[in-house]
């Protein structure tokens, strides 16, 4: 028995126990289920009492959570000298104002932003932009509230005011859409959040009041974002095209990379130096520029990375703005030092910074709850960071044959596309086809690659013609593509009415036709084209990919020179469409490649594409001119080539039940009689060089050959007339919108 102190659920548990033991003395069928029952009531009292201990057990959890939490919100708020912060801020202010004209596209307001002329590409279908005058002064004003973070004036209001004004032109258009454009609205964000006006900005001159301190998270996020965007860039670089050379194959031949090309040639330069070289960059800068020891020697790599990119690609301000926020590495107090160090003076030392309301110093003896808020909220961001980059798998719908809209998940150059054909097919409501340019009311082509932008092209398209009197009913789209050097095939279902597809953020469209991801036709592709290169300088070709039950309609220039295609997979159905009426597919037009060669004397079975089998003398006759006299369309198979008509139209289907991957072979003569004096004069000193037989003499050849492809004094001039050119214009946009509102006469035609 327990004591008498005992609770009241102690004293039950001894009652139960005392019933138990007398009822077991005369064992019944009765008293043993009563029992049973019994015993159940004692177990529940032991339960009761175990639950009664989790709130406490979880009230001790919740405490550690919080002390966690204390501690590392202690740890992000720790004093700091404001000095390295209010450099990237001067700077990023600067090359705001420099980026908004340019690439923002400030310049070109008037044409871009005008609804009548051009499509629009939002992310939400409710966003619209301004009245075009209107949309010219939010320019202006992300110019003006630029050069106030730059000078640091009014920090919250117009720092505040350029996030908005940022995000909402990013929103407004997703066809301009790429990764340092995105990083610009989260530096931007960061920075407003932050006190980079604590030091060397008008606020503090003004104020009369001296530089404070800037908690420690400012500098961490900022650092974190930028080892974010090397690091899963080069996470990104992995995929196979990257590791393999295929994503940036053009960029070899750029005169930056000449003397490597001389040294050890394009196809090593373009697999080590660009591709592996570019992943092992990716993945090592970040952790290289965190610790103090292997930072100096990640500055001049990286520093030459950015460098190089801004003379190969058309990036705006993206290298500058990367190169700003490096010394965010360093030590905090860097400009101090670097100051002291010119002027043999010593400047305000962290000593002497004021104290801010939002650090905590060692004398604080609790953490406050907007600190601990911006602590959770920092760990939130930063996990948003990393789940942000790989949520394809959840929004399928923008996934056409890349990840997601370009832009936010730095996949920098890891796909390149090259378009061949883009046909817009319209049916009007009386059934009429019609045809019409893919880019008269678009300024990019961003829209053929993805599958969201499609559907608005196709809405913009019949709001167009219905303004011009046109009704339509069907807006088909055939989009011919190559990804990352693969076969050029169709991006979406041509047979598909693009106004009444179906679309959802969450599911893949049906309509968006696979990729061909084959590895190895991608190499056959690469070494098909080395191939045409050997036969002659002017010799192209281009490879296609269809599937079964798809027809691909196309003409041959007169200026095109033997014209062969070839079947590489798969069968294919070629035919001339001399009345609409025939029936190309009847078996009684149709005739394989080897029924021809059996009704023509003189053809083996290696038959061989060449035009001398078909001379004037010889009895045989050309299959194509065969295929015009007798109506027939021929079909080809694996290994089939023969020699096509220019000057005529050709309709190519699919017949095999895979999809079938075929080349065609030309010389354009045109691009021939074009450049012919130049590869003249290039063979001859190739010639010379090699009767000579110095490998010196071949060496200064060579060097001779990738000079011509250097920048000269009149391009660099160019470049800077395009530049001031682009400013000014974007200047008086800025004045005759401001006229046109004010005096309520629009007159916006430069």
């Amino acid at each position: 028995m327990k004591s008498k102190g005992s609770t009241a659920e102690t004293e039950h548990l001894t009652v139960d126990s005392s019933a138990t033991s007398v009822m077991s003395q005369e064992p019944t069928i009765e008293d043993q289920d009563s029992s049973m029952e019994l015993q159940k009531l004692k177990r529940k009292p032991q339960d009761i009492k175990h639950e009664s201990s989790n709130p406490s057990e979880k009230r001790q959890s919740s405490s550690m959570v919080m002390r966690g939490l204390d501690s590392l919100a202690v740890l992000l708020h720790q004093p700091c000298d404001p000095a390295s912060l209010a450099v990237t801020r001067i700077a990023f202010g600067l090359l705001m104002m420099l980026d908004i004209p340019h690439e923002r596209g400030m310049s070109k307001a008037d044409i871009k932003w005008n609804t009548e002329i051009t499509c629009q590409f939002p992310l939400f279908q409710g966003l619209t932009p301004l009245p075009i005058n209107y949309m010219i002064m939010l320019y202006a004003l992300m110019v003006f509230c630029a050069a106030s973070i730059a000078v640091g004036w009014k920090w919250r209001t117009s720092c505040g005011i350029f996030v908005i004004c940022y995000w909402y032109h990013f929103l407004l258009d997703t066809s301009t859409w790429n990764n340092h454009s995105y990083l610009y609205g989260l530096l931007a964000t960061i920075l407003l959040f932050s006190d980079a006006h604590k030091c060397w900005s008008l606020d503090v001159g003004l104020s009369n009041k001296a530089a404070s301190h800037v908690p420690l998270w400012t500098y961490i996020l900022l650092r974190v974002q930028i080892f974010l965007l090397y690091f899963l860039a080069g996470i990104k670089k992995l995929d196979p095209d990257w590791v393999g050379g295929y994503s940036m194959s053009r960029i070899s031949h750029h005169w930056l990379f000449a003397p490597f090309r001389l040294l050890v040639g394009r196809e090593w330069v373009n697999k080590y130096l660009v591709h592996i070289g570019g992943l092992l960059l990716d993945l090592t800068i970040g952790p290289l520029l965190l610790h103090p020891t292997s930072r100096p020697y990640a500055f001049i790599p990286v520093s030459a990375f950015h460098l190089l990119n801004s003379m190969i690609f058309s990036i705006g301000m993206f290298p500058w703005v990367c190169l700003a926020t490096l010394p965010l590495f360093c030590n905090f107090d860097w400009p101090r030092s670097l100051f002291n160090s010119i002027t043999s003076t010593n400047n305000t030392s962290p000593s002497t910074l004021a104290t801010n309301p939002g650090c905590i110093y060692s004398g604080d003896k609790k953490v406050t709850r907007r600190q601990r808020g911006r602590t959770m909220l920092m760990m939130a961001y930063i996990l948003l960071q990393l789940v942000l980059p790989f949520s394809h798998s959840i929004t399928k719908g923008y996934n056409t044959w890349t990840n997601g809209l370009y832009g936010y998940s730095w996949d920098m150059m890891v796909y390149s596309m090259k378009s061949l054909h883009t046909r817009v097919t319209v049916i009007e409501s009386n059934g009429n086809k019609q045809y019409i340019d893919p880019y008269i009311w678009t300024l990019r082509q961003r829209w053929t690659s993805h599958a969201n932008m499609a559907l608005l092209y196709g809405k913009c398209v019949q709001e167009r013609l219905a303004a011009q009197g046109t009704n339509i009913s069907a807006v088909h789209l055939d989009v011919w593509k190559s990804l990352n050097g693969r076969f050029q095939q169709r991006v979406y279902d041509p047979t598909v009415n693009i106004l009444t597809a179906p679309w959802s953020p969450w599911t893949k469209p049906a309509w968006v036709l696979p990729v061909v991801t084959e590895r190895k036709w991608q190499q056959q592709v690469t070494h098909l084209q080395r191939q045409a290169a050997l036969i002659s300088p002017f010799t192209e070709r281009f490879f296609f990919a269809d599937y079964p039950g798809l027809t691909m309609q196309t003409y041959l220039r007169n200026d095109l020179e033997g014209v062969v295609i070839e079947v590489l997979k798969g069968t294919i159905l070629v035919s001339e469409p001399h009345d609409t009426s025939t029936k190309v597919n009847s078996r009684n037009f149709v005739t394989t490649l080897h029924t021809w060669k059996k009704s023509c004397s003189g053809v083996d079975d290696e038959f061989t594409a060449q035009e001398s089998v078909w001379q004037d003398d010889s009895t045989c006759v050309s299959p194509m001119a065969w295929m015009k006299e007798a109506h027939h369309s021929l079909s080809l198979g694996p290994k089939d080539r023969v020699i096509l008509r220019t000057g005529v139209f050709y309709d190519v289907t699919t017949t095999s039940p895979d999809p079938a991957f075929y080349m065609v072979t030309f010389t354009n003569s045109t691009q021939k009689k074009t450049k012919l004096f130049e590869r003249q004069d290039l063979k001859t000193q190739t010639e010379t060089v090699e009767g000579v037989g110095s490998s010196l003499e071949k060496l200064m050849a060579d060097i001779n050959k990738e000079w011509q492809h250097f920048p000269t004094l009149l391009d660099y001039c160019k470049f800077i007339e395009h530049k001031v050119m682009t400013y000014y214009r974007s200047a008086q946009l800025f004045y005759r919108a401001l006229f046109c509102i004010f005096s309520n006469t629009c007159m916006l035609t430069l």
